[in-house]
């Protein structure tokens, strides 16, 4: 039998480059938080802690979001 040639999928450029695009905004954003730690807390007259736990909440709701973002996905977008 002859076997279908196996071509490279364009769409899997588009995965890379949206795989790139959430890293550079999300991946940095959330490791380059601790710069502006101080500056905020000084502005906003908050302490350093409460400045952290707004970023620890926000990682928590993330985390929550897409548990349930998957599971919905998996319904919209049967296999």
């Amino acid at each position: 039998m002859n076997e279908p040639e196996k071509k490279f999928h364009y769409g899997w450029l588009i995965v890379f480059g949206c795989m790139i695009m959430v890293f550079c905004c999300v991946g940095l954003a959330i490791n380059v938080f601790s710069i502006f730690v101080t500056p905020l807390a000084e502005e906003l007259d908050l302490t350093k802690i409460q400045v952290s736990t707004v970023m620890s909440m926000i990682s928590v709701g993330s985390i929550l979001i897409l548990v349930f973002s998957g599971r919905i996905y998996r319904v919209i977008v049967p296999e």
